[in-house]
């Protein structure tokens, strides 16, 4: 068992015909007995199944075990998620180390975004940190599909935590924006939000309660990233400028692509 959390568990597992080693992902078996979340797990699996890039998770299967279970069988990456290397590091990661994290992000969100894929949960639990042939750092996202398979379930819908992640959350998800609506734009503030954490040490917002979350994406402003670190204004012209522009309240003020984003950086 590698993890779960609110839509299933992880399992290691190694293809004893193949050999290697996959993670399996297995759905809470409520989800596997609901026919409209059934139908919409096949999609989303199909659509994540056709997005093939380094800095994605490859999903390679899907199927449902003897007692019903649907599971996604995914590409195993043995490195640590984002989310445990910024719990040892309150202070924020060193600025090359983030940028490259983050630009690794952004190529795989671009690809991802140029098949149409949205994937409205970015956030450093979903950011998987591989390792290169060469021994370098390599980004991967996560659960691409995962977002869109708990929508418009009823059983689920009920809290807003299944299918919004509070500190990571752009304000036109706060707004209610139908899900077909939405478009890349979304998952650049979200990288904003992961961006800013990589280099403060800490999310631009803070709040107790969904509605202080919701107020803070709405109307809040973020503590200036060189307040925070003094020195990347001076070494990092440019860069709280990036970020701050990932974070725009309004969509058409981010930058209009994460290929955008790339060049920028």
């Amino acid at each position: 068992k590698l993890g779960s959390g609110g839509m299933g568990v992880v399992y290691l597992a190694e293809h004893l015909l193949l050999g290697g080693q996959l993670a399996l992902k297995f759905l809470a078996v409520e989800l596997s007995r609901n026919p409209q979340f059934i139908k919409r797990f096949r999609q989303e699996a199909r659509a994540a199944y056709l997005l093939r890039h380094p800095n994605i998770v490859e999903v390679v299967d899907l199927d449902q075990d003897e007692d019903g279970s649907l599971f996604i069988a995914m590409e195993f990456v043995s490195g640590p998620s984002l989310r445990s290397v910024l719990q040892e590091a309150p202070h924020g990661l060193p600025v090359e180390r983030a940028l490259l994290i983050a630009s690794g992000m952004g190529a795989g969100l671009a690809a991802a975004h140029a098949r149409g894929a949205v994937h409205r949960d970015i956030k450093p639990e979903n950011i998987l940190l591989g390792t290169m042939p060469d021994g370098s750092e390599q980004p991967k996202v996560l659960d691409f599909g995962i977002a869109a398979m708990a929508e418009g379930i009823t059983n689920l819908s009920r809290t807003h935590g299944l299918l919004l992640t509070p500190e990571y959350a752009a304000p036109e998800q706060w707004r209610g924006t139908p899900a077909a609506e939405l478009d890349g734009r979304t998952d650049l503030y979200a990288l904003g939000g992961v961006l800013y954490e990589m280099l403060a040490g800490r999310t631009p917002f803070h709040a107790q309660n969904m509605e202080g979350w919701m107020y803070q994406h709405l109307q809040g402003v973020p503590q200036p990233l060189e307040r925070l670190r003094p020195s990347l204004a001076k070494e990092h012209p440019g860069l709280e400028a990036i970020v701050m522009r990932l974070l725009a309240r309004e969509r058409e003020q981010r930058f209009p692509s994460a290929a955008a984003f790339l060049e920028a950086t």
